[in-house]
């Protein structure tokens, strides 16, 4: 997980173990919404999509694979 400041933080938070499994994929979920998103979505337009998201990779085998340090 490299290429953007943001992939990179997470990346080393979970390297240094100051993220864990759960934490990461939030954030990660967190970023891709947004980077998907105009910046003027609604807050509640945010937080819907975000729980879909989150929803659909609750317990999803190979992103948890990816967020393994």
């Amino acid at each position: 997980m490299s290429g953007s400041p943001d992939l990179d933080a997470i990346a080393s938070g979970l390297a240094a173990g100051n993220l864990d499994l759960p934490a990461a994929r939030s954030q990660l979920i967190e970023r891709a919404v947004r980077a998907q998103l105009p910046p003027n979505a609604s807050p509640a337009t945010i937080a819907a999509i975000r729980a879909e998201v989150e929803a659909l990779l609750h317990d999803d085998p190979r992103l948890e694979r990816l967020l393994r340090p």
